[in-house]
Parts: C-alpha cells; sequence; structure tokens
C-alpha cells in the first residue's frame, strides 16, 4: 500500500489509461468465469493472466505478496477443512480415528484459489484506477452518486485508519507498551492504542463532513462538474472486444 491512503499505485502502463468501465467489466467477466467455470485448468489460467496483467501495469511485487499473505491463511483452512468435514469421495484412515478426503482437500484447495482469483482480478482495478477516475467511472454506469461516493470513502479511509493505527502502535511501542499475551490481557493493553485510533477516526469525519459542505454536497438542483472526464478510446472499444470474446470462449471451452 501507498502513503496516500488509497490502494491507488500510481504508474504509467496500459493498464492504468484503460477506462475504468472496462476493467470493471474485466473483473465482472473474470468473476462470473471463476464461479460458471470450477475448473482447475480455467482458475490457473486466470490467476496466470492476472499475475501478467499486474507485473503489466508495473505494479511492485510487494502489492502482489500482500494478497498472496492476506489469502495465505484461507489457502491453508479451506484445504483442511474440506479434507475433513467434506465427506468427497473414498476415506483415508489417519492415525487409526479420523478419516480424511483427498478428492475433498482438491475441491477445498479448487475454492481457496478461485477466491484468491476473484481477489486478484478485483485489486488490479484498485491498483490501476485513481480514485477520481474510478468515482466518474461508475457514475457514468448510472450508479447513483452518494452510494460511489460512500465507496470511495471507504476504499479511502479503510487502509488510512489501517496506517494510523499501525503508526500509533508502532508510537506506544516505542514508549514502552508492551502488547504480549494473548485475550482479555492483550485487547486490555492495546486500549490505549484503539482510544487514540477512535480519537483520530473522530477527526477524520469532521474533516470529511466540513469538506462535503464545503463543496456543497446534497443540495438539490445543482449540475455537478468532474475535474477529470472518462471517454472512451479507440484502445478501449479494443479491449472490451477482447474480454468479451476471451470471456465466451472461456465459458464454452470444454475442459476435460
Amino acid at each position: 500500500m501507498n502513503n496516500l491512503g488509497t490502494f491507488y499505485v500510481p504508474r504509467e502502463s496500459w493498464v492504468h489509461r484503460a477506462d475504468p468501465r472496462v476493467k470493471l467489466l474485466l473483473v465482472a467477466a473474470l468473476w462470473a468465469v471463476l464461479l460458471l467455470r470450477q475448473s482447475f485448468d480455467i482458475t490457473l489460467a486466470v490467476l496466470l493472466l492476472l499475475h501478467a496483467l499486474h507485473l503489466a501495469a508495473r505494479l511492485p511485487r510487494e502489492n502482489i505478496g500482500f494478497i498472496w499473505k492476506a489469502f495465505l491463511p484461507m489457502l491453508i483452512l479451506i484445504p483442511l477443512l474440506w479434507s475433513v468435514f467434506s465427506g468427497v469421495g473414498a476415506p483415508l484412515s489417519v492415525l487409526g480415528f479420523l478419516r480424511v478426503y483427498p478428492q475433498g482437500a482438491m475441491r477445498g484447495m479448487l475454492l481457496a484459489l478461485r477466491l484468491v482469483s476473484m481477489a486478484f482480478a478485483l485489486f488490479l482495478w484498485l491498483y490501476t484506477t485513481e480514485p477520481g477516475v474510478m468515482l466518474v467511472g461508475l457514475v457514468k454506469l448510472n450508479i447513483p452518486y452518494p452510494w460511489v461516493l460512500v465507496f470511495s470513502m471507504a476504499l479511502h479511509y479503510i487502509p488510512a485508519v489501517q496506517a494510523l493505527y499501525h503508526s500509533v502502535s508502532e508510537a506506544q511501542q516505542a514508549r514502552g507498551l508492551r502488547l504480549e499475551g494473548g485475550g482479555f490481557q492483550r485487547l486490555r493493553r492495546m486500549m490505549p492504542i484503539l482510544v487514540t485510533v477512535m480519537i483520530g477516526g473522530l477527526r477524520m469525519t469532521d474533516q470529511l463532513t466540513r469538506a462535503l459542505e464545503a463543496r456543497a454536497f446534497g443540495v438539490k438542483g445543482v449540475r455537478r462538474t468532474y475535474l477529470r472526464e472518462v471517454r472512451f478510446r479507440p484502445a478501449d472499444y479494443a479491449y472490451l472486444a477482447m474480454i468479451l470474446l476471451g470471456t465466451a470462449a472461456l465459458l464454452m471451452i470444454q475442459v476435460g
């Protein structure tokens, strides 16, 4: 994540220059393929395509690693649970009393990889689309402006609050705060951090409220204008055609 409190990573690439609506269509198309075609081959192909697009966008490797790190517990937990509780296929006896289902573990791994692929598709859109341009693109899809604004602010302030938490935690630990232990003991020791983050969140809310009032948000009969307009370029029409044709091919292809 960058220091601006958003997921957006500024780079010069054709992925960044693509229309935000085209990239959102790509996300929807890949999600549809992953949900409708439950196949290892197609899932791995989509995952490789998304990695190639992340690299084509010249995104830092730590951003790709962030997604894998965030979903690593799920990649371990889902196949493990499916191998024990799914009841799919012939079971194997382990330790004399535990039954493990290898076929269930494979299905769990497929499910986990599909969820990771869906996350990569979504983060490709977030990493390569400037927040203001993203907002205008969603409005041009006839989504109500207040809904789009709430979505945009959530994308902005979730990383901002996370960064505030980390900075406050490091500052408190530098002053001698010890966070060892677990359960209620750790929660009690974290209270100075949580209180500070809560106060910081209230300050952000007050600043946001003043900013919205200064921009006449919610005033009736006012025509809203945008600093940057979003228009389809010839390249965007080509991307759109490739997405539609590629999606149709992946949905129609027969996988053995």
